[in-house]
């Protein structure tokens, strides 16, 4: 919560956590943790919820040479993910390494800097990793801009005839109901 939020921001007498409530304790310690960079803190969790906690402070630390260390590649992934989005650098996006295009993959990578930009011309700049065609991947990213943006002229971009149908589909569909919403229907 905002509250237990602003009374731990300021706190460095983690004691506090440990006399609170204890559905919130794992917060505060979580809070405490990123406030202070400090991974050691983590430890203070439930054990089911220490490694979401470590994930957070590299994140927040937004060094992505530490994303390396994390033991499972989804954890590494998001912290990829999240720190390439904070410093709006497609080059950490490079890092992340999944057999399925998950919402965090390099092409949405790409796609949310894009959108951050306002460059779609960021998608151009994908190159093929592991499995996938590089014009695959650029139509992905080409395509979750425009449906992001509600930009038509970007669904001209995709190469891959269905997916360009969609990404008009889509845009077509929110714009109807935004219409719709707008004109009391």
């Amino acid at each position: 919560s905002f509250c237990m939020q602003y009374i731990f921001q300021d706190n460095k007498d983690l004691s506090l956590c440990s006399t609170i409530i204890e559905n919130q304790k794992d917060y505060c310690y979580r809070v405490a943790a990123i406030n202070d960079a400090d991974i050691g803190i983590c430890s203070n969790l439930k054990a089911d919820k220490q490694n979401d906690c470590v994930v957070s402070v590299l994140i927040s630390k937004g060094k992505e040479g530490d994303c390396k260390n994390l033991e499972k590649q989804s954890d590494k992934n998001d912290c990829y993910y999240n720190i390439a989005l904070q410093k709006q650098d497609t080059r950490i996006c490079d890092n992340i390494y999944t057999s399925t295009l998950d919402e965090i993959s390099i092409p949405n990578c790409y796609a949310e800097i894009a959108i951050k930009k306002g460059n779609e011309n960021i998608c151009d700049m994908l190159q093929a990793p592991h499995t996938y065609d590089s014009q695959y991947i650029k139509d992905r990213c080409f395509k979750r801009f425009a449906e992001q943006t509600s930009l038509f002229p970007i669904c001209e971009k995709i190469q891959s005839k269905s997916d360009r149908d969609g990404c008009y589909g889509n845009i077509n569909f929110k714009v109807s109901a935004l219409c719709q919403r707008l004109n009391g229907e």
